[in-house]
């Protein structure tokens, strides 16, 4: 099956190939993340979407009018792997980061969202493991303090942003770079 991340356009008739979207994310992101590290920005941007490999989100793009949640699946993963700070990123790579919430909790914050996923709440989108690496390490860098936020709130801008720029989107790939550069992020070329 072919999985798709955006629709077809005029640009792109076709629509943007998942896997190409995530690899292109996954570089942009680790060049313009320098303020956390580059191995953070990179695992933002891999997974960020693999949501979008349920057959739920699949039909969206093909007209059907349900609700999807793309981006709980990439946190819980992250989440699962003990590295909360790329689950929250991930979580909010659209709607910014989110209360943390609770550990019972089912509101609509983080852990709501992630209690809701570990309960059964998400579609399958377990293709993204043949199409991807799986090579999330698990744990992640102890980052105390509360400039995380500022941090994580970056990342996010980073990753929805880059994301988009390699669509064709109005965000082109030179004004994501300038915004990370006024953050204070000098670009580094991605590995």
């Amino acid at each position: 099956m072919k999985y798709l991340s955006h629709s077809p356009t005029e640009n792109s008739p076709e629509g943007q190939k998942l896997k190409e979207h995530l690899e292109n994310t996954a570089q942009l992101a680790e060049t313009f993340s320098c303020a956390i590290g580059e191995k953070d920005g990179r695992l933002c941007g891999l997974y960020h979407d693999i949501g979008k490999y349920s057959m739920a989100f699949q039909r969206r793009l093909a007209g059907s009018k349900e609700t999807v949640d793309h981006s709980t699946a990439g946190a819980l993963l992250m989440f699962e792997r003990r590295n909360v700070p790329t689950a929250m990123c991930i979580a909010g790579h659209h709607a910014g980061l989110a209360d943390l919430g609770t550990k019972n909790d089912l509101s609509d914050t983080f852990m709501g969202r992630i209690n809701r996923a570990k309960a059964g709440a998400l579609e399958d989108c377990s293709a993204w493991r043949s199409e991807l690496p799986d090579c999330i390490p698990s744990g992640c860098e102890n980052r105390p303090g509360i400039g995380n936020n500022f941090l994580h709130e970056n990342v996010i801008l980073c990753v929805d942003g880059c994301g988009l720029a390699g669509y064709g989107s109005l965000l082109s790939q030179s004004t994501c770079r300038d915004k990370m550069h006024r953050l204070g992020c000098s670009e580094r070329k991605a590995g």
